[in-house]
């Protein structure tokens, strides 16, 4: 999924559910994780995760990271929280949100899935990992002058905190079907 958010993003949007709900049909649950740098100074880089997780949870959706108390890209943080979620949600698909950077221009906007876990060198975290692009460059100097202004950051995670809500209730409804087949 490569596409730029803004070309037809409802189609976009519809696709990215299509594909959660297919890469978690195996498990009982899915659990978000908005995820964010710790030693980041470009300040809008948490903005597009935090975005998502307070939309979910003011709509009484459960998820991990938010703005009071993010969650950060540093294995003191995120070994806890993956032992945690092993204990207590031991079939749950994870998707982790995050903001991404790149090198060119052209990607900046652009959202990406994928069916594989975040990772760096010595931390991997979640079953599948949805990113926006939201700045280009290699100094602070270049991504502030080169990223996406808040109200557009704000606007994409918005739209995706909806998709992510449907698919939540889509993968509650049918785990609420299977369990009313299972009683009969």
């Amino acid at each position: 999924m490569k596409d730029c958010y803004t070309d037809d993003k409802k189609v976009k949007l519809e696709r990215l559910e299509e594909q959660i709900l297919k890469d978690a049909k195996d498990y009982e649950e899915i659990l978000i994780l908005c995820l964010g740098k710790y030693n980041e100074t470009y300040s809008p880089f948490l903005s597009f995760a935090t975005k998502v997780s307070t939309v979910l949870k003011t709509n009484n959706f459960p998820v991990y990271g938010d703005e009071e108390n993010p969650l950060l890209i540093e294995k003191r943080f995120i070994s806890p929280l993956n032992f945690q979620i092993d204990k207590h949600h031991p079939n749950a698909f994870v998707l982790v949100v995050m903001n991404s950077l790149s090198d060119t221009k052209k990607v900046v906007g652009n959202l990406y899935y994928e069916n594989k876990p975040f990772e760096t060198k010595d931390l991997t975290v979640g079953n599948a990992t949805l990113k926006l692009c939201g700045s280009f460059g290699k100094t602070e100097e270049e991504l502030n002058k080169n990223s996406l202004d808040l109200a557009t950051i704000n606007e994409i995670a918005t739209e995706v905190s909806f998709s992510l809500m449907h698919v939540l209730n889509e993968k509650q409804m049918g785990k609420n079907i299977l369990s009313l087949h299972k009683e009969k």
